[in-house]
C-alpha cells in the first residue's frame, strides 16, 4: 500500500508540476488581455463605429495602431531633430509634471537599450565583512572612487530589492544572462550551483 500510495502521489505531483505553470501563464495572459482591452476600449469603440466591425477586431486594430505609433515615435526621437524636440519638451514641460521625474527614472533601466544598464551585468557581491554572497545586478561603476553600485533582488519577488555600494574587490561577475540569473532568484536560490561555476573576475563591460 505504501508503494502504491507513493506511486500515486508521485504521479499526481508530477501532473501538478506540468499543469501549474501553464495555468499561471493562462491566467496571466487572460488578465493582461482584459487589461489591454479596457485600456484601448475608447479607441476600439471609435474604430468599431467608423468601420462597422466587431469590438474584438477593433480592439486588435487599436493595439496594432498604438504599437505602430510607439514605433514611429521611437524612430522620430532617434533623429537629431526629434531628439532636440523631445529634450526641449521634457525640460520645459514634462519635468514640471508631478511624478514624471520619479516614473522616468524608475522606468529608464527597463527601457534603455544602451549598454551598461540594469540587469545586463549579473554578479555575486560580498556586502559584508565576511564570506556572505548575494546574487546581484551591477547598475553603475564609479571608476574614480573604486566601487560598484548593485541591485540585489529579493526572492521570490524580484521586483523588490536592496541597493548596495561595494568596493570592486567585493564583486565577482557571472558569465550568465538575465534569465538564468533571475530564474535562480525566483526559485529561492535553486540552481545557484550553476551560477557558482560561471564566476569571472573581470567586468564584462570593460
Amino acid at each position: 500500500m505504501k508503494r502504491l500510495s507513493r506511486f500515486i502521489s508521485t504521479i499526481f505531483i508530477g501532473g501538478v508540476a506540468v499543469i501549474f505553470p501553464l495555468a499561471v501563464l493562462f491566467f496571466f495572459f487572460t488578465w493582461l488581455f482584459r487589461l489591454v482591452s479596457q485600456a484601448v476600449l475608447p479607441v476600439a469603440l471609435k474604430i468599431n463605429e467608423w468601420l462597422e466591425i466587431s469590438v474584438s477586431l477593433a480592439s486588435a486594430i487599436a493595439v496594432i495602431l498604438i504599437l505602430a505609433g510607439c514605433f514611429v515615435i521611437g524612430l522620430i526621437v532617434k533623429t537629431k531633430f526629434g531628439n532636440f524636440i523631445h529634450n526641449r519638451l521634457e525640460r520645459h514641460i514634462l519635468r514640471r509634471v508631478p511624478g514624471y521625474n520619479l516614473l522616468r527614472e524608475a522606468a529608464k533601466p527597463f527601457f534603455n537599450t544602451e549598454r551598461n544598464e540594469m540587469f545586463t551585468r549579473p554578479a555575486l557581491i560580498r556586502p559584508y565583512d565576511n564570506e556572505t554572497m548575494m546574487t546581484a545586478f551591477i547598475t553603475d561603476h564609479h571608476v574614480e572612487k573604486g566601487f560598484y553600485t548593485a541591485f540585489v533582488p529579493t526572492s521570490p519577488n524580484p521586483t523588490n530589492g536592496l541597493v548596495f555600494h561595494v568596493t570592486e574587490d567585493r564583486v565577482d561577475f557571472l558569465d550568465t544572462g538575465f534569465e538564468e540569473t533571475m530564474r535562480s532568484v525566483v526559485a529561492g536560490g535553486n540552481g545557484t550551483g550553476e551560477l557558482m561555476n560561471k564566476i569571472r573576475k573581470t567586468d564584462p563591460e570593460i
